[in-house]
C-alpha cells in the first residue's frame, strides 16, 4: 500500500536505470546519486526504512512471543550460506589452475587499481569510473631521502621524524613529539553555500538540493550534455509539489552550487567515504611531519590527479611507526615518490554523453495519477493505523530518552532553536519529525504504557513529578 500510495511503478525504475546505463563514460557515483534522488529513489529509501536491520531488530525485541534474536537468526542464515558455499566449492574443484577471472587479473596486472578497472570492464561490458581508489602502498614508495639520487628527489612527498623517534625508537612513542599531529581529514566538495538555509528539510527538498548541485556540476563541465535535460526535468517534476515558498524562490538562493573538481575525485555519493582518520594514539602522530612542497607535478596549476592525500599521509605515518615498533632504523628524512603510473594519472574532465533518443522517462508521481489511485483504493484506514502506531512508538521513546542525548537530537540542533548552516544537509532531529506528524493523544498513550512513574503520578499513587519526561515533551511541543 505504501508503494501504491507513492505512485511507485517498477517500469519507472527500469526506465530510469535504462537511461543511466547508457551514460558514457559511466560514472557510477554520479549515476547512483541521480537514481537515489529521483522520485523512484526516494520511494526505495522509504520502503527500505521498513526493512533495514535496525527496524527488524526492534520488531523482534518488542515481540514477547518470539524466542529468537537477530543474532540467532543471523547465525542460522550464516550456517546455511556456509553450507551452500562448501557444496559449490566441491563442484568447482577443477584440475585446470589459473583460469579464474580474479586470479588472472591479479597475476597479469601488477596494479590492483588497474586490475579492478579491468575486472569491472570485463564483467559489466563497459568501463566504470568513480568508485575505485588507489592503494597507498602501491601508489607511493617510502625511501631514505639521503640515499636517493638527486634527480629522484624531485616530485616527491617529504616526511621528517623527531629526534627522540630516531634515537629511542619504540620507547619514544609513549610521549608526545614536537610536531602538530595529523589525524586525518576529508576531501570537501567544492560548493558555494546558498544565501538561505532550509531548516529541517524533508526528503523531497533534500533531493532537489542534491539534483541542483549535480546540475551545476554538469553545466560547468559540459553545458551541452544531454544529461542536463534529464536532471533538469527531474527537478521541475519535484518542484511542482513543494510549498509555494520553494517554487517562488530561485533555486540558487536555497541550493548549493558546484564551482570545481571532477566526478572521479571530488564528487561524492552518499554511500562513499571521502575521508581517512588516524585510528591510533595521538602521540604517535606527533613524531612525524609531512610536507608536499616538492610534489610539483600533482600540485601545479589547475591539474587534478587521482591522489588521495589523506590515505597517503596516514600510510606514511603508520609505516614509520611500524618500523619504530619493530626496532628498525629510523631515518631523519624520508622521500615518498609516486611509484605506480597506473595508479597516478591526470584526471580529464571528459564530457558525459547519454542516450535519451529511444528511452522516455516520465515519473508516475504526478497529481492526477495519485488522485486516481486514491479514488480506487481505500487507504484511509491503513494510514490512520500507521499514524496511531507511530504515535504510540514516539510516546514510548519519550520515556526512555533524554532531551540532551545526541542520538535523539543531534549536534546540528541547539536547545535555543539555533541551527548551523550545515543543517541543509541533514535532518535536525528524527524524533521531532516523527512528533510533528503524530497524534498527540496516542503519544500520551505510549508514554503511559511505558512509564510506571507517570502512571503512578497520574492516578495519585506518587507525588514524584517525572521532570525529564515533561521537559522533553514541552521541548517538542514548543519547537
Amino acid at each position: 500500500k505504501v508503494i501504491r500510495f507513492l505512485g511507485a511503478d517498477r517500469s519507472d525504475l527500469e526506465s530510469l536505470c535504462g537511461i543511466l546505463t547508457t551514460m558514457r563514460p559511466y560514472v557510477a557515483n554520479l549515476a547512483h546519486e541521480i537514481l537515489r534522488n529521483s522520485n523512484e529513489g526516494v520511494q526505495l529509501q522509504l520502503i527500505g526504512s521498513f526493512s533495514n536491520l535496525q527496524t527488524i531488530n526492534r520488531m523482534i525485541n518488542e515481540d514477547p512471543t518470539r524466542s529468537e534474536t537477530i543474532f540467532s537468526l543471523g547465525k542460522c542464515k550464516d550456517a546455511e550460506a556456509v553450507d551452500v558455499l562448501k557444496r559449490r566449492l566441491v563442484r568447482a574443484e577443477l584440475p585446470v589452475p589459473g583460469t579464474h577471472l580474479l586470479e588472472r587479473a591479479l597475476s597479469l596486472i601488477p596494479c590492483t587499481f588497474k586490475a579492478a578497472h579491468w575486472l569491472r570492464e570485463n564483467t559489466w561490458g563497459f568501463p566504470i569510473t568513480g568508485i575505485t581508489s588507489p592503494v597507498p602502498c602501491e601508489q607511493v614508495k617510502i625511501k631514505n631521502y639521503d640515499t636517493m639520487e638527486q634527480d629522484q628527489k624531485k616530485d616527491c612527498i617529504i616526511a621528517k621524524t623527531s629526534y627522540k623517534l630516531k634515537t629511542q625508537k619504540k620507547s619514544a612513542l609513549s610521549s608526545r613529539g614536537p610536531f602538530e599531529p595529523y589525524l586525518g581529514s576529508s576531501t570537501p566538495e567544492k560548493m558555494v553555500r546558498p544565501k538561505l538555509t532550509v531548516i529541517n528539510p524533508n526528503p523531497q527538498i533534500k533531493s532537489v538540493m542534491k539534483l541542483y548541485y549535480i546540475l551545476t556540476y554538469l553545466e560547468r563541465m559540459d553545458s551541452n550534455s544531454p544529461l542536463i535535460q534529464l536532471v533538469n526535468k527531474m527537478i521541475q517534476d519535484k518542484l511542482k509539489y513543494l510549498p509555494p515558498e520553494f517554487t517562488h524562490t530561485p533555486l540558487q538562493d536555497w541550493c548549493g552550487r558546484n564551482y570545481g573538481g571532477s566526478y572521479e575525485h571530488r564528487f561524492k555519493a552518499s554511500s562513499q567515504k571521502r575521508s581517512a582518520l588516524f585510528s591510533l594514539m595521538e602521540n604517535l602522530a606527533t613524531h612525524v611531519t609531512i610536507n608536499t612542497n616538492l610534489l610539483g607535478k600533482a600540485l601545479r596549476g589547475n591539474e587534478d590527479y587521482n591522489l588521495f592525500f589523506q590515505e597517503i599521509f596516514l600510510y606514511i605515518q603508520n609505516y614509520i611507526i611500524e618500523c619504530a615498533n619493530r626496532g628498525l632504523e629510523i631515518f631523519d628524512t624520508y622521500a615518498i615518490p609516486l611509484n605506480c603510473p597506473d595508479c597516478t594519472y591526470l584526471i580529464l574532465n571528459t564530457p558525459i554523453d547519454i542516450n535519451l533518443q529511444h528511452l522516455s522517462y516520465q515519473s508516475k508521481l504526478i497529481q492526477e495519477q495519485i488522485n486516481a489511485k486514491l479514488s480506487k483504493t481505500n487507504l484511509t484506514e491503513s494510514i490512520q493505523i500507521c499514524t496511531l502506531s507511530m504515535s504510540i512508538s514516539v510516546g514510548r521513546k519519550l520515556t526512555t530518552s533524554r532531551m540532551h542525548e545526541k542520538e535523539i537530537h543531534n549536534t546540528l540542533e541547539t536547545f535555543q532553536g539555533l541551527k548551523t548552516e550545515e543543517s541543509t544537509d541533514r535532518t535536525s532531529s528524527n524524533l521531532m519529525s516523527e512528533f510533528r506528524n503524530a497524534n498527540f493523544d496516542y503519544v500520551l498513550v505510549g508514554t503511559l504504557q511505558n512509564s510506571k512513574q507517570l502512571v503512578d503520578f497520574v492516578v495519585g499513587k506518587s507525588r514524584e513529578y517525572p521532570i525529564p519526561l515533561f521537559e522533553h515533551l514541552s521541548y517538542l511541543i514548543i519547537n
